[in-house]
């Protein structure tokens, strides 16, 4: 929006119950009719914390596959996720998902994790590159042989 949100009383209140109830800054400010910068502005005035995560979770992976398709941009998603713009695109990459109507992405993560370990030679070094740890990349790699991304000799020769 161009011109400045005038933040009564009334909407400051409204905010901060959607705030309490869980709501997004993108949601909050569509509903609100004000702007996404607006809202998130609002937010850090009245103490609510825009955290920057360092994991990721799968309904963080879904959301951001969902505002991807949705064609939002990369600093309306981290504004909505509570996230760094550099943190987004990097996930995006690692999920394969850089562009809208990006399907299986698990598809992508497991072959990326797999080809990283094979890469660098060994897990601990795989977990740098990935920013994962070691036990989180242990757990792909047995769910990944499960779904036939990789064969059991070859997980074994990874995890040696």
């Amino acid at each position: 929006m161009s011109r400045k949100t005038v933040w009564t009383k009334s909407k400051v209140n409204k905010l901060r119950e959607m705030l309490d109830a869980g709501m997004g800054t993108t949601a909050i400010a569509k509903r609100l009719k004000v702007g996404i910068s607006s809202v998130s502005q609002k937010k850090q005035q009245l103490g609510y914390s825009i955290s920057f995560k360092v994991v990721w979770s799968k309904k963080e992976d879904d959301l951001l596959i969902e505002y991807v398709n949705e064609g939002l941009d990369d600093t309306t998603i981290a504004i909505e996720l509570g996230r760094s713009e550099e943190s987004i695109i990097k996930r995006k990459e690692f999920l394969g998902c850089l562009i809208p109507n990006c399907t299986n992405y698990y598809d992508t993560t497991y072959k990326y994790i797999i080809y990283q370990c094979e890469k660098q030679l060994n897990i601990k070094m795989a977990s740098v590159v990935l920013g994962l740890s070691e036990k989180t990349i242990k757990k792909r790699l047995a769910e990944a042989e499960k779904l036939g991304y990789i064969k059991r000799t070859e997980l074994k020769e990874l995890l040696a």
